[in-house]
């Protein structure tokens, strides 16, 4: 199996993906998924592609299975190996538990992970099993929360240097930089006519951080707004809580087109 670095070199002038390739789409193939967490947006040496490539799908996979059912349909999709021809549509989350790489791995009735695609070198492929997909694409906020870009884990200087400004919490599948965006997003929609409280903030992003523990969306906010007013806030709006549900849900609506 050619590796996607390898057909990129001869058809792309960079044999990487780039950080703007990430945050100009919603969605990215698969394999290059696994290019951005093997590179991180910098070129990778053909001595350690191998490497590299091994361990980033061992951490994509071991993502997508910690993920709830809900949350890993709407991170992965693909299109049924039965129909070819059909619509994009969500890869269950029992399919990746069931999932082998390397053909010294693969066991009957398991699904065989492609990363390059012959109708698409960035997509991927489950195959083995009729009940496959092709053309895997992953959610790009998916990889930005998750893989910092320029740091790789094996640079013990880099990653010490930045854990300051991004530390995931293992398992927690959220990141302090993505939530504080999610916030900021949350906040735009608001257009400057209500100031949210510690208790309403916090529901609306574990609705999208679902592992996320209440204290540290607090801890998050409160840095965010350190001159957010305490105490007595004059008389109560009774149409407040109906304000703030309605901003859940519309939130809520926006992470589903997305």
């Amino acid at each position: 199996m050619a590796s996607p670095a390898s057909k990129v070199e001869s058809n792309y002038p960079e044999a990487f993906v780039r950080l703007e390739h990430l945050k100009e789409r919603a969605w990215i193939g698969f394999g290059a998924a696994v290019e951005w967490i093997a590179g991180r947006g910098k070129p990778i040496p053909q001595a350690q592609y191998d490497e590299r490539l091994d361990g980033a799908v061992a951490a994509i996979l071991a993502e997508l299975q910690r993920l709830d059912p809900a949350s890993c349909a709407a991170t992965v999709e693909g299109v049924p190996l039965s129909d070819p021809n059909a619509a994009h549509v969500s890869v269950p989350h029992g399919c990746w538990p069931s999932v082998c790489f390397r053909q010294s791995d693969f066991m009957c009735g398991a699904f065989y992970l492609v990363l390059v695609d012959d109708a698409d070198e960035w997509g991927g492929a489950l195959d083995g099993r009729p009940d496959g997909f092709t053309r895997l694409r992953v959610r790009t906020s998916f990889l930005l929360d998750r893989w910092y870009p320029g740091i790789l884990e094996k640079d013990a200087d880099k990653q010490a240097k930045s854990k300051s400004q991004w530390s995931v919490s293992r398992g927690a599948q959220y990141s302090e930089p993505a939530v504080k965006r999610f916030i900021e997003e949350v906040i735009s929609h608001l257009q400057g006519m209500m100031s949210l409280t510690q208790r309403e903030i916090e529901p609306i992003v574990r609705d999208r951080f679902l592992r996320i523990p209440r204290d540290e969306v607090r801890r998050i906010y409160g840095k965010m707004t350190p001159s957010h007013p305490r105490g007595p806030r004059g008389p109560r709006d009774p149409s407040r809580a109906r304000k703030v549900q309605e901003l859940r849900e519309k939130m809520k609506l926006a992470q589903l087109r997305n």
